[in-house]
């Protein structure tokens, strides 16, 4: 494991290629495409490996694009251990009334939940339900 996070970290090609992949396969289209992508368990634990390799060697970890921006999904990443999310200004607002609003405790709680579950949808549920006093969950149409 040493060597292959070493090479993953130590140069910038693999990391474009994984976020070249990860584009590519949801960029246009449409929404129902990308959040089924996205809260897939087997990217959200991808996500859990990486955050979890780069920490190991000392680094922080940015998510730029849909997900990072995601309302359903900044729990999880939060719980993830994601150090830095990059998004559309318009996102900013509701992550940040989210992320203030979630313990740490309950956002690692959720987000290890999640990554047990086998699709997007039940992903999605666990979110809503666990994190049920939040309002900016039908700011997005899914």
């Amino acid at each position: 494991m040493e060597d292959y996070t070493t090479a993953f970290y130590n140069g910038q090609q693999e990391i474009s290629l994984c976020a070249k992949c990860s584009v590519t396969l949801t960029k246009g289209e449409g929404c129902a495409i990308l959040c089924a992508v996205m809260f897939q368990p087997a990217v959200l634990r991808l996500v859990r490996h990486v955050i979890s390799a780069a920490h190991a060697q000392g680094k922080w970890v940015g998510l730029c694009g849909e997900l990072a921006g995601e309302p359903l999904a900044l729990p999880i990443l939060l719980g993830l251990g994601l150090d830095e999310f990059s998004m559309n200004p318009p996102a900013i607002p509701p992550a940040k009334r989210i992320v203030r609003a979630l313990a740490l405790d309950e956002a690692r709680e959720v987000a290890q939940a999640a990554l047990e579950l086998d699709n997007p949808d039940a992903v999605q549920a666990l979110v809503r339900e666990r994190v049920p006093r939040r309002p900016m969950w039908d700011n997005r149409q899914h």
